[in-house]
C-alpha cells in the first residue's frame, strides 16, 4: 500500500519540486545570459525547448557533466604517464 502511495503520489509531486527547483532557474539563467533579445530567447525556447525552462537546465548540466567527464578522464589519461615517467 505504501509503495503504491509513493509512486502514484508522491515521486511525481517531488520530481516535478525537484525539476522546478533545480533545472528552472539555470535554464533562465543560461537563456538570459546567452540570448539577450526577449524575442529571440523566446523563439529558441519554443522551437529546441519546448517552451520549458527546465528543459534548458536539463541541457546546461548535462552538458556540463558531460565536460567535466571527458577532461577528468583525459586528465588520467596524460597526467598519469607523465608523472609515472617523472618518478622514475
Amino acid at each position: 500500500m505504501l509503495e503504491f502511495l509513493f509512486e502514484a503520489i508522491l515521486a511525481p509531486i517531488f520530481g516535478e519540486l525537484f525539476n522546478w527547483l533545480l533545472f528552472t532557474p539555470i535554464g533562465i539563467l543560461y537563456m538570459f545570459i546567452r540570448y539577450r533579445g526577449s524575442a529571440r530567447r523566446q523563439q529558441v525556447l519554443a522551437q529546441q525547448y519546448e517552451n520549458e525552462y527546465a528543459n534548458v537546465g536539463h541541457v546546461v548540466v548535462l552538458n556540463t557533466v558531460v565536460v567535466v567527464m571527458i577532461l577528468g578522464l583525459l586528465g588520467l589519461v596524460v597526467v598519469a604517464p607523465l608523472l609515472h615517467w617523472l618518478n622514475k
